[in-house]
């Protein structure tokens, strides 16, 4: 199925298996996809906001650009993704699975991480500004470049648990 550029605002698909669906620049704020399969879709530039894509199947999906915010993707699965350069803020992405996923210069401000799962996903560059991320996995995961501020101190947070100090002398 091709969607690309169509506005799906409030839409509700009840049982959805979109594998291998193109919707790229699609609107799908307020969509309830909870659930819905979206394996290797691809969504370059789509939007999802106030939007249920909690559980949802997004194995290989390529979201590219796309703007998820304030919506809620618990236990949602983007293993092998391709999330670069979007913004997933303000956005409960509690215990989902980037396993190997490519998020680069992605930015998760505000966001809920906590169990989620990033083991040996590409984050270089990515943004976590006031993040949550208790329990979350990074075991391989590659965070060169990328900014972790878990209390929004403005300092990356990830230099200080690594053992840098901040010069002023009050460590």
């Amino acid at each position: 199925a091709d969607l690309s550029k169509a506005d799906l605002s409030e839409a509700r698909f009840g049982i959805f298996n979109s594998a291998w669906a193109t919707m790229g620049f699609a609107d799908l704020s307020g969509a309830n996809l909870s659930g819905a399969n979206l394996e290797e879709a691809y969504l370059l530039f789509t939007t999802f906001y106030n939007a249920n894509l909690a559980g949802a199947i997004l194995t290989r999906a390529r979201l590219p650009f796309s703007t998820i915010h304030q919506s809620n993707l618990l236990q949602a699965n983007f293993s092998d993704a391709d999330i670069d350069y979007a913004v997933l803020s303000w956005t409960d992405l509690s215990e989902a699975d980037f396993t190997d996923a490519y998020v680069p210069y992605t930015n998760f401000a505000y966001s809920n991480l906590d169990f989620a799962n990033f083991i040996d996903a590409f984050c270089v560059g990515s943004y976590f500004f006031h993040t949550t991320v208790d329990g979350t996995d990074f075991d391989g995961a590659n965070l060169t470049y990328a900014y972790l501020d878990e209390n929004s101190d403005s300092f990356d947070d990830s230099s200080y648990d690594a053992g840098f100090s901040s010069g002023t002398g009050a460590d």
